[in-house]
Formats: structure tokens, C-alpha cells, sequence
């Protein structure tokens, strides 16, 4: 019988980490630590453009990615159009 009550049975919580993703997290993390001397040397070896497309790639890994803070203003409705303006106005007095 399917669930129509729109409710949620069973299951993690809400903001319960999956427990294989830390798992694999943990084992890249020991892998890394494990080899850091020969990720090292081969970095080394690359061509510094190939240097910079290696940090940059691990960057997002250690540094999270930055939410969109745009506003579509044709999806706002009038009185959420009143709102920010005048939040905006009082802003630059």
C-alpha cells in the first residue's frame, strides 16, 4: 500500500550524515596522509599550468563553494518587491 499521508516513515533524520560517505571520506583521508610524499613528487613534475589545475581541483574539496545569492526579481511578488526595496532604501540612508 503506497504512503499517501505525505509524511516521511523510516529513514535518517534530517542532517544525519551518511555513514558510507564518512566512511569513504576517512579512507581518501588516510590515503592522502598515507602518500603524501609521492603526491608531493609528482606534483613536482608538472607544468606549472597543470600545478594550478591540480590546487584548483583540490581547493573545492577544503574550501566550500559559495551559494548563488541571486534574486530572480520577475519570480517576487509585488509586496516581496515593496519589501526589498524599501529594505534597500533604508540601507542607503
Amino acid at each position: 500500500m503506497a504512503n499517501t499521508t505525505g509524511q516521511k516513515f523510516g529513514g535518517r533524520k534530517a542532517g544525519t550524515p551518511n555513514k558510507t560517505t564518512a566512511e569513504i571520506k576517512e579512507m581518501i583521508n588516510q590515503f592522502i596522509s598515507g602518500n603524501l610524499d609521492d603526491l608531493q613528487k609528482n606534483y613536482d613534475l608538472l607544468d606549472p599550468k597543470d600545478k594550478l589545475q591540480f590546487f584548483r581541483d583540490l581547493l573545492k574539496f577544503v574550501i566550500p563553494a559559495k551559494e548563488s545569492n541571486e534574486i530572480n526579481i520577475n519570480a517576487l511578488s509585488d509586496s516581496e518587491l515593496e519589501r526589498l526595496t524599501d529594505n534597500l532604501i533604508d540601507k542607503l540612508k
